[in-house]
């Protein structure tokens, strides 16, 4: 909606297949390992993907919580000890405020994989979390017309704070001419990010003007402007 009426974006099933099972590689396949704290809501495209999905193909357990309630979510990482937390920068933010007040009375240890997304992560808030909980903190990308995800920081230990980390396996990135759209970009310089791969949407829903304007020979083009640099990992910088 953020440019005038709202669009409807078309996801089919294979979509939100390919997506759930692009999050369950880059987790490394562990099968039925794995305790999801969820909750950032299913209505919208992150929660539907990362924890109802993505955490349905890992075959993982779903702690689910409807409402996102500082004190109550750490009680839930205290007694239900979840491995993978899909958040947003503002969870992240209280969160820090509470254990930072009350420290010692959450057992916070659990968490193995912070990934977050819905707007910039700042590093000092991933930094401090990781200080809670000894989790590897990781920032991620998506769109809506995108299942949502199309990038994610590597969960190895490689991720780099303040990039939205690499595109997800059978993910193509580039960054190309704002002004052109077709002129491919240097590392290291700004251009429009532009995503193709099995998560892109069929378009908008009985809106084939508005799929022309961001779909281009099987690209989307994201209207974000990017960096990529040369080990490939991607910054939103605009």
């Amino acid at each position: 909606g953020t440019t005038g009426r709202p669009k409807a974006v078309t996801l089919s099933h294979a979509n939100l297949m390919a997506n759930a099972l692009q999050l369950k590689a880059w987790c490394g396949n562990r099968t039925g390992r794995d305790t999801f704290l969820a909750v950032i809501p299913f209505f919208h495209s992150y929660g539907l993907s990362t924890c109802a999905t993505g955490g349905v193909a890992m075959a993982a357990t779903l702690l689910l919580h409807h409402r996102f309630q500082p004190e109550t979510v750490l009680d839930l990482i205290q007694t239900g000890r979840p491995s993978v937390f899909p958040a947003v920068p503002a969870m992240l933010h209280v969160l820090n405020q509470r254990l930072r007040d009350h420290q010692g009375k959450w057992n916070v240890k659990s968490l193995m994989w912070v990934i977050s997304g819905g707007a910039p992560l700042m590093p000092e808030t991933a930094n401090e979390f990781a200080s809670y909980t000894l989790a590897r903190v990781v920032e991620g990308f998506g769109l809506s017309e995108c299942s949502p995800v199309t990038h994610a920081g590597p969960l190895d230990g490689n991720a780099r704070l303040g990039t939205i980390g690499l595109p997800l396996p059978d993910t193509d990135a580039l960054i190309v001419d704002a002004e052109t759209g077709a002129d491919v970009l240097e590392p290291g310089e700004v251009g429009e990010l532009i995503v193709r791969g099995p998560q892109v949407m069929l378009g908008y829903w009985n809106n084939p003007e508005a799929t022309a304007q961001i779909m281009r020979d099987g690209w989307l083009l994201t209207g974000d402007l990017a960096t990529r640099d040369e080990d490939g990992f991607f910054k939103i910088v605009d």
